[in-house]
């Protein structure tokens, strides 16, 4: 009964101030929260799938919660006969709200990458640069890293274009193709295939066509692990391809390791002491998210 009451309240009190408004011969006005219109329908559709995804990536109260995540990352290039060709390894921290906020540690070379917002540094035998070249370069690789970390939530955005390609099939997997635009997470003329897969619907490609070089990529995710609701995938193949998706030689392999879910980031290594700073001069990669 209580629970009837308790819902019945803001009909009863919307009611009573209708016929207070009516009274004085004036129209009742009440404040509306605006749904954002997709870009289109079926943008829409894809979205509204999508939005079964959020319970394998955390869940909506541990993503609201979450700060960022603090993981390392090898990454290794093999030669044509599959030998080590080079190995690095980095200490990543990506935050997951907000204006892209990243910070990269190379432990082979020493090597700094800090982007906050539209602003980079990037520091390199001991000397900050300031080489347009340079920090587009590690701008681009950090964005790259903030991007991955933050699908499938950032791809569940009414103002991108995305369709279900190929359609989906009951049971099947989910495949998501998104196309990015001026001022978006990507740079303009990006497309994107996102394919989760059954059982779980982890993420498992991701394929795309860079505009800048007009090469397509893809990306192999497996060994997946999950921590407090989330799902990550610890082992990262990125591979040539074309634009049906074949797996062409691989480019690099990548191992996730140590794996931390942070709410209580460390904001002070977003500002280096003695860092100097660059700004970036392209405004398709400093939205704010």
């Amino acid at each position: 009964m209580l629970a009837r009451l308790a819902f019945l309240v803001p009909a009863l009190l919307a009611a009573a101030v209708t016929c207070v408004f009516a009274e004085r011969g004036q129209r009742a006005h009440f404040p509306t929260t605006p749904i954002p219109a997709a870009a289109d329908d079926s943008s829409r559709a894809a979205n509204e799938l999508m939005g079964f995804l959020r319970g394998i990536y955390g869940g909506v109260d541990n993503w609201a919660k979450l700060e960022g995540m603090r993981y390392y990352i090898t990454y290794k290039i093999p030669g044509p006969d599959s030998t080590k060709v080079s190995e690095w390894t980095e200490a990543q921290m990506v935050w997951v709200h907000d204006r892209p906020r990243v910070r990269i540690d190379n432990s082979n070379d020493s090597t700094v990458v800090v982007v906050t917002g539209d602003t980079t540094y990037v520091r390199r035998a001991g000397v900050w640069s300031t080489d347009p070249e340079v920090i587009a370069q590690a701008r681009a690789l950090a964005l790259e890293s903030s991007w991955l970390i933050r699908m499938p939530w950032n791809l569940l955005d009414y103002s991108l274009k995305r369709r279900l390609d190929p359609p989906y099939v009951k049971d099947g997997p989910l495949s998501v193709r998104i196309e990015y635009g001026p001022g978006q997470d990507r740079p303009e003329g990006t497309r994107v295939w996102v394919r989760f897969d059954p059982p779980n619907y982890a993420a498992r490609t991701i394929r795309w066509y860079d505009p800048g070089s007009k090469n397509w990529y893809l990306l192999e995710l497996s060994n997946d692990q999950r921590r407090y609701g989330w799902t990550w995938a610890t082992h990262r193949t990125l591979r040539a391809s074309d634009s049906e998706g074949k797996p062409g030689p691989v480019i690099l392999e990548a191992e996730v390791e140590d794996m931390q879910l942070d709410n209580a980031m460390p904001v002070q290594v977003l500002a280096p002491p003695g860092g100097v700073a660059v700004r970036a001069a392209s405004p398709d990669s400093v939205r704010t998210r």
